[in-house]
């Protein structure tokens, strides 16, 4: 048999599991057994170089760890953990060692702790009571306790008050007279000894521009007295509706019911209306019969449409339309009296009956 497959039987194979044909130095002795082959041509057999495949007859080991400079990847730059937490950004040096990088920057930046850093454990930070500054003009004594600058308040007596910027004692100022300090009084211009503060915004009732609307910063975009957080919005109920100027028709308006709210109903329709509307106010100034059709835009909600002449009165209901439960137009007729006012109500069915909607008036020729 030949059992490696190398062409010699095994009786006469002289490197039994290696091809005997096989002999780079010539010596008789086929490669894969010959304890002398030396593949670089440095000298050095390989069962005894440290780099068998690289030339280096002077077989230099700088790291004594049996691998040759010559064929050994340099370590040298790359990153390693001396095992010292204190420092960071460790690199190999020439010879393989680690080397530890700059020390770890334990500064908390807080004067109430000693900073310090263990090789093992890494930053630590120990509480002082040491003396020290909170920053605050108006206090004394400063001192680190628990981890914390504080100090005590300077007491500036009775009608006087510590100045944050200074430092010093200045007397408080009540300014309306009412027994309240202005830096504790919500309405420090207006007299109002109670405090009352309905919306707890900081403004006192007597000169908070939106009484049950929080606003403490007190926007009023349109100086109108009254604050932009509760100004009503146009159209929405009776004291603010939209103006339809007669000279201007045939009339046309694109508009949005979704962020107003439900402040009227009627039953001039047989239905009840639940949803938001918007209120237009128009005033001709001749004797005409008019034509008010709304369309339900894109969202096609279920319109309701109704005319009275006191606003908030569903009694003086002159015309209405709720003909289309399922979103379609509406529109209503009426004949005007010169000089009467007419309010006309853009309405939805249900309460979530809200979306976009276009109001036309025209006058009938």
């Amino acid at each position: 048999p030949d059992s490696d497959g190398d062409g010699v039987v095994d009786f006469n194979d002289v490197c039994p599991g290696h091809d005997d044909n096989i002999d780079t130095d010539d010596d008789g002795i086929p490669d894969g057994c010959d304890d002398d082959m030396d593949d670089d041509g440095d000298g050095i057999a390989n069962n005894v170089d440290n780099c068998p495949l690289v030339f280096n007859p002077d077989q230099t080991d700088s790291d004594a760890n049996g691998i040759g400079d010559a064929c050994e990847e340099s370590c040298e730059g790359q990153p390693c953990e001396d095992g010292d937490a204190c420092t960071v950004g460790d690199v190999f040096d020439a010879d393989c060692n680690c080397i530890g990088g700059p020390m770890v920057d334990c500064d908390d930046n807080n004067p109430c702790t000693v900073d310090t850093c263990h090789p093992e454990l890494g930053c630590i930070h120990e509480l002082n009571t040491q003396p020290c500054d909170d920053g605050n003009p108006c206090t004394t004594n400063d001192q680190c306790i628990n981890g914390e600058c504080a100090g005590t308040p300077i007491d500036c007596g009775e009608g006087s008050a510590c100045d944050p910027v200074t430092g010093a004692c200045i007397p408080l100022v009540d300014s309306d007279s009412d027994g309240i300090y202005d830096d504790n009084d919500n309405c420090p211009q207006v007299p109002n000894p109670e405090q009352e503060d309905t919306d707890d915004d900081g403004v006192g009732d007597f000169c908070d521009n939106c009484i049950d609307t929080a606003n403490p910063e007190q926007e009023d975009s349109n100086e109108d007295g009254i604050g932009d957080a509760c100004e009503p919005i146009a159209g929405n109920t009776c004291a603010v509706p939209i103006t339809i100027d007669p000279a201007s028709l045939p009339f046309a308006d694109l508009g949005n019911t979704s962020t107003l709210t439900n402040e009227y109903s009627t039953n001039c329709t047989g239905y009840n209306s639940n949803g938001p509307e918007v209120v237009y106010m128009f005033t001709p100034q001749a004797s005409a019969t008019y034509t008010v059709r709304i369309e339900g835009g894109d969202t096609n909600f279920d319109l309701v449409l109704y005319i009275r002449t006191i606003c908030d009165d569903d009694d003086s209901c002159v015309s209405s339309s709720d003909e289309h439960p399922s979103g379609g137009d509406e529109e209503a007729i009426f004949t005007a009296i010169p000089g009467q006012t007419y309010f006309i109500f853009v309405d939805g069915f249900g309460s979530g009956d809200m979306g976009d909607y276009i109001l036309t008036v025209e006058e009938q020729l």
